[in-house]
């Protein structure tokens, strides 16, 4: 998969770091959410945001080369389309599939 490939990785290895502290932020957060703690979320919460935004910018750019190398270009529309109806379920897939490969990398 080549550089392209590991990039992604590597962001979706980050973007899992970031959900799984923000998880243990709030959960030890308990019932005295103080202000700072809201603008922390707050902008760990944007953080996240422009994270999947970067992955999915990143894998819908590496899906795109991948079709074109392959000659399949009318398929990249019809990914993008998918993609676009269902950004929670393809991000979801690019997670796991991101997880598989880097399992599959460490050994």
């Amino acid at each position: 998969m080549g550089s392209k490939g590991d990039g992604l990785q590597e962001e979706l290895s980050q973007l899992r770091d970031d959900l799984s502290d923000l998880a243990s932020r709030m959960s030890n957060m308990g019932s005295d959410a103080s202000s700072d703690m809201a603008d922390e979320i707050k902008m760990r919460m944007q953080k996240l945001g422009d994270d999947i935004d970067g992955a999915l910018s990143q894998a819908k750019s590496t899906g795109r080369d991948m079709v074109r190398q392959a000659g399949l270009e009318g398929v990249g529309d019809t990914v993008e389309g998918a993609i676009r109806e269902h950004p929670f379920t393809s991000l979801a897939i690019a997670i796991g599939v991101g997880a598989l490969v880097g399992s599959q990398l460490r050994r």
